[in-house]
């Protein structure tokens, strides 16, 4: 995260979402971030995890399986939703530090989209999409669900294996 952190930095005028995911690369919770650093700890969290939960006091207690999913299943969207947020706390504790601003440059002339643009003349066409609301929206479901569609699967993958008297140890 701090490299993407620094790559970001780089750039003349950065705004914040230049710190939290930066058109080219870069950010807190650019895809280096998530594939190097969320993605392995999820793949060695969740399997401790699940056999914490599942270990035999557990079991005796919850007979019923779907209850145990779905406490596996709300770890799921908690871890999720911490690590989106230390994504985005990340990155704006670096804007913040770095330009001493939170401010969203992206829509204005000022911004790194407007001097990635080939084309400067269309730029108007892309205000009204760049607003703080619509960014945070997609950078914030995106993330979340991309982590947590991988948490789900290490949960599915943990759960079958055992099922199936296979060793899912990772």
């Amino acid at each position: 995260m701090i490299f993407d952190i620094h790559q970001a930095r780089e750039f003349m005028n950065n705004s914040l979402f230049d710190f939290i995911v930066h058109p080219l690369s870069g950010g807190s919770a650019g895809t280096l971030t998530i594939f190097l650093g969320i993605y392995p700890v999820l793949a060695i969290l969740i399997p401790l995890i699940v056999d914490k939960m599942e270990n035999d006091m557990v079991v005796i207690r919850i007979r019923n399986k779907k209850e145990l999913f779905y406490q596996h299943l709300v770890f799921s969207i908690v871890i999720s939703a911490i690590f989106v947020i230390l994504m985005v706390l990340a990155g704006g504790m670096a804007s913040n530090l770095l330009t001493g601003n939170v401010k969203n440059l992206w829509p204005t002339e000022k911004g790194s989209i407007y001097f990635y643009l080939e084309n400067k003349t269309s730029f108007p066409i892309y205000i009204p999409h760049l607003t703080s609301f619509k960014v945070w929206l997609y950078l914030i479901s995106s993330r979340f669900l991309a982590i947590l569609s991988i948490a789900v699967l290490l949960i599915f993958l943990k759960l079958d294996g055992k099922r199936y008297g296979i060793a899912v140890d990772l």
